[in-house]
């Protein structure tokens, strides 16, 4: 975690270790953890400030080596399992600076996942209401590492009723976001996916909302409380931009594998970034949403690559999360065409004329019910010589009676909605 200032001065983020006498301490054995999940909020909060060309910290209170300052408290058991109470007795502990927000690790499963106080105000000045302290997040137990970044946010301002993308209780509708969900179950709230799934680590898809450090003329932040300009936030040096590439065979057969591959550089200079994560994702063409399908670990001049295998035709992409210097960085996307694999095998390679040519096989993956063709060249173009239906088990069964000659079959495939159209091997007869 960067070190801002002499950890302790001005508006800070001050974390605290609760617990009731009911519960054993556990404040030595999760100091670690609390400072590294406070630091990946931290990087978050940095990362998501890349995305419109800043920089901005969380402005935690840490020590004179700028580690984290996690403070510990033990509450009564009421105040263990109450928000309101929590907040009192943390009050009367002295918790209650006006230069402090309170982000509380509760040692508890009280049936509370987070919470995060949060005013409505949407002026765009120091004087928000958001803008000071004393006011409380608060984390328990079951969500520890994944509710802090969210919780944080509601008290610095997000997010407010009035947004673009508004819920029903203070959160997002535009996934993928730290801050979006469905928060009132059945009701007419409608959710809608407009950044990847790797974006859910970061702050406000589309910069609309809550948090821009950039906010364009006419976007709702450019004239409404904006938690980037929070006085909670530390202004700093932002991430340098990242390119990052994905290519590969665009075809492959139904049990074969792609090879993909790509290179991650300094947008800027064009050198490669070396020794990072890339991940790989997959949307098959029969579904909707993206799947994580594999990571790689760029090499010295930041190249990569993936072997995927997939079962049908299927876009990728490949996506880097940052790092402590560069920001994240997505590739284009990139479809891999499936075709099914075709077996086909021949009754006899000779035959007199008026007897039958048969040819038995599958088709990979399993398409029962629809339609393959023992298809014939002729005059370099193939004509359909007879048809069957695949059974429950993709296997089929294709008879003709050939004419006179050398001749050359196959067994044609039609494309479907995930899969372009597959052929077997030529199989060649002769018939006198």
């Amino acid at each position: 975690m960067p070190c801002i200032g002499d950890g302790t001065s001005g508006n800070r983020i001050q974390t605290i270790y609760a617990r009731s006498p009911l519960v054993a301490d556990r404040y030595d054995s999760l100091l670690a953890s609390f400072r590294q999940w406070a630091a990946e909020a931290d990087q978050a909060t940095w990362l998501s400030a890349a995305e419109t060309g800043g920089g901005r910290r969380l402005r935690f209170v840490t020590d004179g080596t700028c580690q984290l300052q996690v403070a510990r408290v033990l509450l009564t058991p009421a105040g263990e399992a109450d928000f309101d109470l929590m907040r009192t007795e943390l009050q009367a502990l002295g918790y209650n600076r006006s230069d402090r927000k309170y982000l509380v690790w509760v040692d508890a499963a009280a049936g509370i996942c987070g919470l995060g106080e949060v005013y409505d105000d949407q002026r765009p000045t120091t004087s928000n209401w958001n803008n000071g302290g004393p006011m409380y997040a608060r984390v328990d137990a079951p969500c520890w590492h994944y509710a802090e970044l969210h919780e944080i946010f509601h008290t610095l301002g997000a997010v407010q009723p009035d947004t673009p993308h508004r819920s029903a209780a203070r959160h997002c509708t535009d996934e993928a976001d730290v801050m979006c969900y469905d928060d009132d179950g059945g009701g007419p709230v409608t959710m809608t996916t407009t950044c990847p799934p790797e974006h859910e680590v970061l702050l406000d898809c589309g910069h609309d909302d809550y948090f821009s450090t950039n906010p364009p003329a006419g976007n709702y932040l450019a004239s409404n409380w904006n938690t980037a300009t929070s006085s909670f936030l530390e202004p700093a040096i932002g991430a340098q931009p990242a390119r990052l590439t994905l290519t590969g065979a665009t075809t492959i057969t139904y049990g074969g594998h792609a090879s993909l591959g790509g290179r991650l550089t300094d947008q800027e200079s064009g050198a490669g970034i070396a020794g990072q994560p890339v991940n790989l994702w997959r949307r098959p063409a029969t579904t909707t949403g993206w799947r994580q399908a594999g990571t790689a670990t760029t090499g010295p001049d930041g190249s990569f690559r993936l072997a995927p295998a997939p079962a049908a035709t299927t876009a990728y992409r490949a996506s880097f999360a940052g790092s402590d210097q560069y920001a994240t960085a997505e590739s284009a996307q990139l479809t891999v065409r499936v075709r099914t694999k075709v077996t086909a095998r021949k009754s006899a390679s000779r035959l007199r004329r008026g007897q039958t040519f048969t040819v038995t096989g599958t088709v990979s993956p399993n398409h029962a019910g629809q339609r393959v063709y023992l298809q014939r060249l002729v005059n370099g173009a193939w004509k359909t010589a007879a048809t069957a239906t695949l059974s429950s088990g993709s296997r089929y069964t294709l008879r003709a009676k050939p004419p006179k000659g050398r001749l050359t079959y196959r067994v044609y495939k039609s494309a479907d909605r995930d899969h372009v159209a597959s052929a077997s091997a030529r199989q060649a007869v002769t018939v006198t």
